[in-house]
């Protein structure tokens, strides 16, 4: 398995492993300027060959509504090569990626699980 990572000077913040569905929110990260979320691998609770996972990238704004970086669609992971999407211009603020939709919202009552992280250095 192919494994993206971020070089040894990146500041990394690990997710660890996660097992859930659309609607799951990340821990969150402080961060500014730029985020890559990398997923290393992503695996289905059904077993079905699952073909892309939506995350919007969002920034936690305690009392106004969460401001949206925009989404990317992550579809390697479900074969074994890892996945990751790149968000910039951020606001410094309390970052964190919410799970959309597990193949464009056709796959009902699926749970994705695997292994994700967040670089938040641009130079590596």
């Amino acid at each position: 398995m192919l494994v993206l990572a971020p070089s040894a000077s990146a500041t990394t913040v690990s997710f660890g492993d996660f097992n859930a569905g659309p609607g799951y929110s990340s821990k969150r990260w402080k961060d500014e300027d730029y985020s890559q979320v990398y997923f290393d691998y992503c695996q289905s609770n059904q077993g079905a060959p699952n073909k892309s996972l939506v995350i919007e990238l969002r920034m936690d704004n305690t009392a106004w509504p969460d401001h949206s970086w925009g989404s990317k669609t992550f579809t390697k992971c479900f074969s074994s090569f890892g996945s990751s999407g790149e968000w910039h211009d951020l606001v410094y603020g309390d970052q964190f990626f919410r799970i959309n939709k597990i193949d464009n919202g056709d796959a009902h009552n699926v749970y994705v699980y695997g292994h994700s992280y967040a670089d938040t250095t641009k130079a590596d």
